[in-house]
């Protein structure tokens, strides 16, 4: 999750879970997911038999912070 950046995933090739928060969301191929920032915890996880192919945008601001929570680890630019 990030304080400061907007985020968005654009699905190329594959099939995967979108885990936001608590949710869970089968996404594939042609999907987008747009994330805000100071949103809910977010990640991808693969779930096909093939490699996920996607496209992350961000803003890549000068200063952020963002938590990984599932690792327990904090990150500041």
């Amino acid at each position: 999750m990030h304080y400061h950046e907007d985020e968005c995933v654009y699905i190329l090739e594959g099939e995967a879970d979108a885990i936001i928060g608590n949710e869970t969301h089968k996404v594939k191929a042609g999907d987008f997911i747009g994330y805000r920032a100071g949103g809910e915890p977010h990640n991808l996880r693969n779930t096909g038999t093939e490699v996920l192919k996607c496209i992350v945008v961000g803003q890549r601001l000068d200063h952020d912070v963002a938590d990984y929570t599932n690792l327990d680890k904090r990150i500041y630019r």
